[in-house]
């Protein structure tokens, strides 16, 4: 009889026993639950603040895009306002008169091939159709002399 009351004891101790441990395991896969859940919203956040970071950098580009084309638009309205009707050739004409591309003046001083100044005095690195136009002329007015 004493061993059946030991024997009951010893069962009732493991059954207590098994039922704290049920108990731990269950606590334990609860965390471990809630352990995954905040990595997995920890992870979403940091991609939701990379997706928001790609978004401002775009963004900024795209601003820093539009302040550049607008600076070149009012570079150009400012440049036409200027130069309305005219085109000032940039190699060696600045003394000559504007030049207009579209009138049928064919007395102007820019070369329409290579835009150089046509009276310059040392025409030797000039365009060889200057060369060629102001020997010409040259020959003419000594031939027109002579006669």
């Amino acid at each position: 009889m004493k061993l059946r009351i030991e024997l009951r004891k010893q069962t009732e101790k493991l059954t207590a026993w098994h039922q704290e441990a049920e108990h731990y395991k269950m606590k334990f896969e609860q965390a471990e639950m809630e352990k995954n859940r905040a990595y997995y919203e920890r992870d979403q956040a940091i991609s939701q603040l990379e997706a928001i970071k790609l978004h401002l950098a775009a963004q900024v580009q795209a601003q820093q895009a539009q302040q550049q084309m607008n600076l070149a638009n009012q570079l150009v309205n400012q440049m036409s306002q200027e130069y309305a009707n005219e085109l000032r050739p940039s190699a060696s004409l600045s003394n000559t008169p504007p030049f207009n591309i579209f009138s049928d003046n064919t007395d102007t001083a820019a070369c329409a091939r290579c835009g150089r100044d046509k009276l310059r005095q040392d025409n030797k690195n000039g365009c060889p159709l200057c060369s060629n136009q102001q020997q010409q002329q040259q020959q003419s007015s000594t031939t027109a002399a002579c006669n």
